[in-house]
């Protein structure tokens, strides 16, 4: 039990480190402070690693009683709503001391994944994905890290052959027009 209260007080303390380096630091109410400073709306107009374009938004929004965190991805150009579509919708959580993401995608099962923090401050989120047309499992990981702007790096990198390689690597910005943090 002693074990489990340090990992969780361990955890909590990484995440605070998503805050402004030049906020004074503070311990989150929550471990769900991890994520909830996104609630609004954002942007991203990044390329793939083998140059198309990705373009998306998405929306977070505070759950009933600030107990989860919802954010729900549309891919595409807002302005052309035949090549639009919803992505996925990704629920964030508190459980057990532990920020941890429910994704339920477009293009396969529903899954569960514990956020890790990182010495740098980010959330990395890592998963296993079975390619349905090889039955392969493909190693994928996905981190977030609060830039000091306010806006959002993500970076989704893939395994291959025991290295990462990054698929993707843009900033999502505020659409919304709230200040930045």
């Amino acid at each position: 039990m002693r074990t489990r209260h340090f990992i969780a007080a361990l955890t909590i303390a990484a995440l605070s480190s998503l805050a402004r380096a030049d906020a004074p630091a503070t311990r989150p109410a929550s471990t769900l402070d991890a994520i909830s400073w996104a609630v609004g709306e954002w942007e991203i107009e990044a390329s793939w690693a083998n140059g198309n374009p990705f373009i998306a938004n998405a929306r977070y929004v505070l759950g009933p009683g600030g107990r989860y965190v919802m954010a729900i991805t549309w891919v595409g150009d807002a302005s052309n709503k035949e090549g639009r579509f919803q992505r996925d919708v990704v629920i964030y959580s508190a459980e057990s001391g532990v920020l941890t993401q429910h994704v339920f995608p477009h293009d396969g099962p529903p899954r569960v994944v514990a956020a890790t923090p990182t010495d740098d401050g980010s959330l990395l989120f890592e998963w296993i994905k079975t390619d349905p047309a090889t039955g392969k499992s493909i190693p994928l990981r996905h981190r977030f890290a609060r830039l000091p702007s306010g806006d959002l790096r993500w970076q989704a990198m893939m395994q291959i052959k025991d290295e990462w390689h990054t698929t993707i690597d843009g900033e999502w910005r505020r659409a919304d027009g709230k200040s930045r943090p």
